[in-house]
């Protein structure tokens, strides 16, 4: 659990005093529509519902948004690519790096992501040209980020 609160902590900070790069959403979701996130103070709800709004999460299922779920990397690059503003190319379907795949049916969404933080200099994996994509992630893997 202590991987989730200080990711939370990570995004909110990032967020907090900032616009976010991306444009709302046609049909923004809040977080009064996900029951994990009701027992919030009233400043942190103000920051998940930007996150929400701007397209950064929209949570697990229709009401789970999944604040004690663990985040692997490849559902992390999303994040920091989306709120910096990177160059994301939606139709990328190759990686530089061998074990990044488009094809891998539940990260090969993050494809485009990772290679935009590639790109900017934000990553450069763990060398060998693989991203090494753990199941879980760890405070140590984040500073690869």
């Amino acid at each position: 659990m202590r991987t989730v609160k200080w990711t939370v902590a990570l995004l909110l900070g990032l967020t907090s005093g900032t616009s976010l790069a991306t444009g709302a959403n046609a049909d923004p979701k809040t977080s009064a529509e996900f029951a994990d996130l009701e027992d919030l103070d009233a400043a942190t709800i103000a920051k998940f519902d930007a996150l929400i709004n701007a397209g950064i999460f929209d949570g697990v299922s229709d009401s789970t948004f999944g604040l004690k779920e663990e985040m692997n990397r490849a559902q992390f690059a999303k994040v920091p690519a989306l709120i910096t503003g990177l160059n994301v190319n939606e139709d990328l379907k190759a990686s530089s790096f061998v074990d990044v795949k488009a094809s891998d049916p539940a990260n090969g969404y993050a494809l485009p992501y990772i290679e935009a933080l590639k790109n900017a200099g934000i990553t450069d994996g763990y060398g060998g040209g693989r991203l090494t994509r753990p199941a879980k992630s760890r405070r140590s893997s984040w500073r690869r980020f």
